[in-house]
């Protein structure tokens, strides 16, 4: 995995992680401030895409 990809990814899954209080699996974020977006929570495909991160982080570690 490119160092950036890497580095943006885990930038992204801590912001997921960081938002769960506020609203778990928020569909966006502000691109300005990082706050989560006022979606409905545990929106699914923001699920997935949480997994699939850490799928690829997890993989990139391995290597």
């Amino acid at each position: 995995m490119p160092a950036l990809h890497r580095e943006l990814l885990e930038i992204w899954l801590r912001a997921y992680c960081d938002s769960f209080d506020k609203l778990p699996f928020g569909q966006e974020f502000d691109p300005i401030t990082g706050e989560p977006s006022e979606a409905a929570p545990w929106y699914s495909s923001a699920m997935l895409l949480f997994l699939r991160g850490l799928d690829e982080l997890e993989r990139a570690n391995q290597e």
